[in-house]
């Protein structure tokens, strides 16, 4: 056989070849998605549903997330609690005297950061003996999620008050895409969970290949439930890069994306989704007997305005932002419906212009932005304080 007549076969073979092991691939990580923990980050995809509402117990829920369900491992600095959270223990009834202060969202609640720096620590530090933080944060979720969450695990926190927290960088975003945006978006990587994987893995390869220091990798042990593993916060480098410049500097141009003057008309779709989310959360969180406060956290091209001029000059192409839009189309929804919140912008555009407010490279807060964020919650939710 001539080599001209063999090459097809070839070519031909070694494309069957890797069409069954990419098959393979694919069915064992849909069998396998939501068995195991670790699998939830290497198939994250952002602005993909996870389809939550199917979920019928916290345990299916979490399983389905980048977090997993982990109870008793070592995850964000403390150990997770029998229930799969980074926080204590909340089963049974509370103390008459105790006010407890549940916490929704995302990484900015819980966050590979030393659980003793978090603000929701310092928060309850601030609030006094009476009052108890029960952390439900969980990475990489997005507010279809938090209605779940708490439809599920919401009566048995038997909470006083509910933070419902709200990163305004990704939020906003991530239950819905605007057409462009889906129409730019690879088929590949939205049904296939080994393109996924292979992309995610690449980006993690490059993560630790150029971030400086390594991630502190430390076992519970006897550390009970929600209390901070030992010496994490001491071997924790707060100077320690997040991701490659060039990643972090492309991830904060796609989180203006809400700011952007010409993308006002997908603003106003985003929130058109959004809005009915947050009302059915604050309505199931009232149902519980809770009150229930949106925190708006603030991304970091709103607070840092040498960063936000940095990536308008690389990739703004003469488009501008409004800074505060997505924040101010929100309050105003949340005064029309009477919904509670507090809003963290101005208080970190201030402080920002004397101090860092956000991790190197890393777009969740460093000490300094975690400390404010107590503070201004501290003021604003009129609780009692620590004598």
């Amino acid at each position: 056989m001539t080599e001209d007549r063999r090459a097809p076969r070839i070519a031909f073979f070694v494309l069957a070849q890797f069409l069954l092991i990419f098959l393979l691939v694919e069915g064992g990580l849909r069998l396998l998605r939501g068995r195991i923990p670790q699998l939830g980050a290497l198939l994250h995809l952002e602005t993909v549903s996870g389809r939550f509402g199917d979920a019928e117990t916290t345990e299916e829920l979490l399983a389905g997330s980048s977090l997993g369900f982990r109870p008793g491992r070592a995850a964000g600095g403390v150990r997770l609690n029998e229930r799969g959270f980074a926080t204590g223990s909340y089963a049974g009834t509370k103390a008459a005297a105790t006010q407890r202060i549940a916490v929704l969202g995302d990484s900015f609640v819980f966050n590979d950061f030393p659980h003793e720096w978090m603000w929701h620590t310092l928060l309850d530090e601030k609030l006094g003996s009476d009052v108890e933080i029960v952390s439900l944060g969980v990475p990489a979720t997005s507010p279809d999620f938090y209605l779940r969450l708490w439809q599920l695990e919401g009566r048995r926190v038997d909470a006083d008050l509910v933070l419902v927290g709200l990163t305004i960088g990704n939020d906003i975003t991530d239950d819905a895409v605007a057409p462009r945006d889906e129409q730019r978006r690879s088929p590949l990587l939205r049904h296939s969970l080994a393109a996924r994987a292979a992309r995610n893995a690449t980006i993690v390869w490059r993560y630790r290949s150029t971030s400086v220091g390594s991630p502190i990798e430390t076992d519970p042990g006897a550390v009970a439930p929600g209390e901070p593993l030992r010496r994490y916060a001491e071997r924790f480098d707060e100077e320690r890069l997040g991701l490659p410049l060039a990643d972090f500097r492309e991830l904060t141009w796609k989180r203006t994306v809400v700011s952007r003057n010409d993308r006002q008309e997908d603003l106003g779709l985003w929130l058109a989704r959004l809005r009915p989310t947050l009302a059915d959360i604050d309505a199931e969180v009232r149902a519980t007997g809770a009150r229930c406060v949106f925190v708006l956290f603030p991304d970091e091209y709103q607070v840092d305005s040498a960063l936000r001029q940095s990536v308008l000059d690389e990739f703004g192409d003469g488009q501008s932002l409004a800074v505060g839009r997505p924040q101010n189309r929100l309050r105003r929804f949340f005064e029309r419906q009477g919904l509670s919140y507090v809003d963290l912008l101005q208080s970190f555009r201030v402080a920002g212009q004397q101090e860092g407010l956000y991790r190197p490279q890393d777009t969740h807060w460093n000490r300094r932005g975690n400390q404010l964020a107590a503070e201004v919650l501290a003021r604003e939710l009129a609780l009692p304080k620590a004598d």
